[in-house]
C-alpha cells in the first residue's frame, strides 16, 4: 500500500511511481475529491493491475475488510 498526497495523481505521475502489480495507491489529499486521481491514471492503473482509491474510497476499502472478519 502507498500513501500519496497530490493535488491531482495523473497518468505521469503514476508512471513515475513505478508500483508493483497488485499495489494498492491512496491518495490522501481530499479537497477536490473524486478529482484527486485522472481519469487517464484510473484507466493505466487497471492496465497495470493496480488499484487507485480516493481517501473515501480508502475509508470504505479498510471498512469492508473490517467487516470480513
Amino acid at each position: 500500500m502507498i500513501f500519496i498526497y497530490m493535488y491531482c495523481l495523473s497518468c505521469m505521475e503514476l508512471k513515475e511511481l513505478l508500483p508493483e502489480e497488485n499495489s494498492i495507491i491512496v491518495n490522501l489529499h481530499n479537497w477536490n475529491g473524486e478529482g484527486c486521481i485522472s481519469k487517464e491514471a484510473y484507466n493505466l492503473a487497471k492496465l497495470m493491475n493496480i488499484k487507485l482509491l480516493t481517501i473515501e474510497d480508502f475509508y470504505g476499502y479498510i471498512n469492508e475488510i473490517r467487516s470480513k472478519r
